[in-house]
């Protein structure tokens, strides 16, 4: 900032800086599948099992563009200098999404409006208009290094809101409405993990503005393809843990598990999940 003598003063970060790391707003399916943009930063596509990008960069004899070539095989594709992805656990945002629509409690309402609204701030430059708002009328809000860490309140109230419901389904008796909106959940976190799974390439391009700009449409084709597998195989492993902890709440609905035994495999999964 420039005060009205003509000095500089030094109040918080500048807008370009906090929002250089900005999530992406498809990047935001990581809350339920953690390689939606193909992980972190720091891996590559040459790790995984049975890499079309790997087998071609074999093929490559010039041995400067082969290392050229190795340098842009990053398995992220999103748009953030350096990340790691915001996942908050397949059965948590399963849970999540059964509260929404099972949940009657006031808290549901401001649990989900914080959420959207710090879901929206992680946006940072791809929702500018609110980001600016912030930025410049809400105090200390530039003091943060990045925009992205606004999302830590959506992480907290997805948890929030799966705990109630689940709480919710484990001390009520209308077994009838339980089993409407557990059937209505487990369809709309599967369908979306099972769609990803399946037909990615439908919604997604693969590659990042940078990747665009290499020339050699083979490496390209490649690497896309490896990149799709990522997601796959980890969409696929979203849906096997929501499959699995709709099922453990299905056999407590017909009386075949005991609510004690719900939490504990419930508590189970999710370390399993989140390790």
């Amino acid at each position: 900032l420039v005060t009205e003598d003509g000095k500089e003063k030094n109040d918080g970060l500048g807008l370009e800086y906090a929002t250089r790391w900005s999530c992406g707003k498809s990047e935001t399916m990581t809350f339920l599948i953690p390689n939606f943009m193909g992980g972190s930063t720091g891996t590559s596509v040459l790790n995984e099992e049975g890499s079309e990008t790997l087998q071609y960069l074999r093929t490559i004899r010039n041995q400067k563009k082969q290392q050229e070539l190795q340098q842009q095989t990053s398995s992220y594709w999103g748009e953030q200098p350096g990340t790691a992805p915001t996942y908050v656990g397949s059965i948590i945002f399963f849970l999540f999404v059964l509260g929404i629509i099972y949940v009657k409690s006031p808290f549901r309402i401001w649990i989900l409006l914080a959420t959207i609204l710090s879901i929206m701030l992680g946006w940072g430059h791809n929702f500018m208009g609110l980001t600016e708002f912030f930025f410049n009328y809400v105090p200390y809000y530039n003091k943060f290094r990045a925009v992205t860490m606004a999302m830590i309140i959506a992480e907290f109230g997805i948890a929030l809101l799966a705990i109630l419901a689940l709480n919710k389904f484990l001390n009520t008796e209308d077994n009838k409405e339980k089993e409407k909106k557990l059937k209505l959940a487990f369809y709309i976190t599967g369908g979306i993990t099972l769609i990803f799974a399946f037909f990615p390439s439908l919604f997604l391009f693969f590659l990042s503005e940078n990747d665009v700009n290499i020339g050699d449409q083979t490496f390209l084709n490649a690497l896309t393809t490896d990149r799709e597998s990522i997601l796959k195989s980890d969409a696929l492993r979203s849906f096997i843990y929501i499959l699995l902890s709709a099922g453990v709440l299905w056999m407590f609905l017909k009386g075949s598990m005991k609510k004690q035994y719900v939490v504990i495999v419930l508590g189970v999964l999710i370390l399993s999940d989140m390790w």
